[in-house]
């Protein structure tokens, strides 16, 4: 429909074009007519689909710059612009550090809205990006996502970040540490927890230390490896944990480790884990270790076990690499699983090394999806 301003806009371009039309060339006869001015049509209004259609008002979520122990919400809302009832089939995060709610059982009907609630608990520090997918019945766009974008701070900082190890030694006691400062007042920590494949006898002790030069707290985390701490690859992570006084809460901080290394004695190797890296389903696959004495000395390897995930599609051998029994190398072959993940186990190699008869090589891997 044209507004009155539109008629009053027509009106002068009207006079012009009647004023050219009736006006006369000398000796040509009588006026000519003006030509017939015809009246725009309307712009028709957008036709409603006869299907489901879903809308998602806001789907990208800036929470900007946030702190790594705060959880921030959001809420974000959508409407049926279709013409027939609309179902939200799965709302589903890509990553664990997000969080949704929301009821997949209810029907939308037409020109009706609803919200899906965020809650994002960041891992990690720097500028992240992070997707939720949402699934309808719209049959345009059956998949949508919604990005949540933020800019976490961090609040402890630590020298060194890992704990790769490398090579300690077997039977023997040893220790490795790293140091943590606050980047933030309000903070105490109090806790610290190792988990995974660690072995057995280590300890992780938590020290405070002299404050950094701008008077910041610091600790200094020991972990200890007694002496019977098993021969072989071990990975697994520390968790660090306290609080902070934040906007007049206490709230919880954590900074996580990774902690991974290989305890040898007598008995070395240049790997002690087989690593299969991604690998396909179901598919042949093969990996070496060699086996020699720290001190260049004569042994025997008697036998190989494979234990673990996947255990059930390899097998291992012994291979001596010279006559005198120097070196030896443990083949690990076969097929690997069917199902994609990850798997994961051992292979348990006895020898006449007095005090390591029990060699534990690991393997792992990932089969692709």
């Amino acid at each position: 429909m044209k507004s009155h301003h539109d008629h009053i806009l027509l009106i002068p371009m009207f006079c012009i074009f009647g004023l050219a039309g009736c006006e006369q060339d000398p000796g040509t006869g009588p006026p000519r007519a003006a030509a017939p001015v015809t009246a725009p049509t309307a712009g028709k209004t957008a036709e409603i689909p006869d299907y489901p259609r879903m809308t998602i008002e806001n789907p990208t979520v800036a929470f900007g710059r946030m702190n790594d122990f705060e959880t921030r919400t959001a809420t974000v809302r959508f409407r049926n612009g279709g013409g027939k009832p609309l179902q939200v089939k799965k709302v589903e995060a890509a990553c664990g550090c997000t969080s949704v709610g929301f009821d997949t059982s209810k029907i939308y009907a037409p020109d009706e809205t609803g919200e899906i609630v965020l809650s994002f608990t960041p891992k990690g520090q720097g500028s992240q990006t992070k997707t939720v997918s949402v699934i309808s019945t719209d049959p345009d766009e059956p998949l949508q996502t919604i990005s949540i974008t933020a800019d976490i701070q961090p609040s402890l900082s630590a020298s060194p970040r890992i704990l790769q190890l490398g090579r300690i030694p077997y039977g023997e006691a040893s220790v490795a540490n790293t140091t943590i400062t606050a980047l933030q007042p309000g903070i105490r920590l109090d806790t610290v927890k190792l988990s995974g494949d660690v072995g057995n006898g280590v300890t992780a002790d938590l020290v405070p230390i002299d404050p950094a030069a701008n008077g910041m707290p610091r600790w200094r985390v020991d972990v200890a490896f007694g002496p019977a701490h098993r021969w072989g690859w071990f990975a697994g992570s520390m968790i660090v944990s306290g609080k902070i006084e934040f906007e007049a809460e206490t709230r919880p901080v954590k900074m996580n480790f990774a902690v991974n290394g290989s305890s040898e004695g007598t008995v070395v190797t240049e790997d002690s884990m087989f690593r299969f890296l991604m690998v396909g389903s179901s598919t042949d696959i093969d990996r070496s270790v060699d086996l020699r004495r720290s001190d260049g000395g004569v042994f025997r390897c008697l036998d190989a076990t494979v234990v673990g995930g996947g255990s059930e599609g390899l097998t291992a051998s012994l291979i001596p690499l010279d006559s005198q029994g120097i070196a030896w190398r443990v083949d690990l072959r076969g097929r690997s699983p069917g199902k994609p993940g990850s798997f994961l186990g051992e292979v348990f190699v006895r020898t006449d090394v007095v005090g390591e008869e029990t060699i534990r090589l690991k393997y792992g891997g990932v089969v692709r999806r």
